[in-house]
């Protein structure tokens, strides 16, 4: 409640979907609808991703997205354990990188969408970090990703009907890193130019 009111209009509400056991072995439980209940009634406008019923996530935090990223999918799809079943647990460069779900390439079209007894509009979201981690460490100023490399995830995920999520991880003095800075002003001005 604090969040949703002291702050003003808030756009978006994220809700990762991952839920790793806590220290005593102990898996955290989640009341979904009376979260999206109460975010509802105290921001109206905001859109409820990731976890939430407005926007889904595309499956992996590597940048890449299916050949055809349906807006339209089954209903089942908002419900919030499919994505925690797909979310990672513990935070891994393996999973970071892991590629799509092979079982979960086609969400849309119309052979899979055929039966479907209801449908919903349930657009995607690309979310990938310009470092490794989600975090700024020192040791990993030499593996910021590339200007190319920023452009390919770009063209891929926004072309591919997706909202991009691009983490950009402040150093401890709040300030972006040059390396990093420099290859987004590069996808900056490449998307201007475009």
């Amino acid at each position: 409640t604090e969040l949703l009111t002291e702050y003003g209009d808030i756009f978006v509400i994220w809700l990762d979907g991952a839920c790793g056991e806590g220290p005593n072995g102990k898996v955290q439980k989640y009341d979904w609808q009376r979260y999206y209940k109460v975010m509802r009634e105290l921001q109206p406008n905001a859109v409820i991703s990731i976890s939430g019923p407005d926007i889904r996530w595309c499956g992996n935090e590597a940048g890449e997205v299916r050949p055809s990223e349906w807006s339209v999918v089954a209903k089942d799809m908002t419900d919030p354990a499919i994505t925690a079943a797909l979310s990672q647990q513990e935070d891994n460069e393996e999973f970071r990188n892991r590629p799509l779900d092979e079982t979960q390439t086609d969400l849309g079209s119309r052979e899979r969408l055929a039966n479907e007894k209801e449908l919903a509009w349930y657009p995607a979201e690309t979310d990938v970090s310009i470092r490794p981690g989600w975090f700024y460490h020192e040791e990993e100023d030499g593996q910021v990703r590339s200007f190319e490399n920023l452009k390919d995830i770009y063209l891929k995920s926004v072309g591919g009907n997706t909202t991009l999520l691009l983490n950009l991880p402040p150093m401890k003095n709040g300030r972006i890193h040059e390396t990093d800075a420099a290859n987004l002003k590069q996808l900056g001005e490449f998307i201007e130019n475009t």
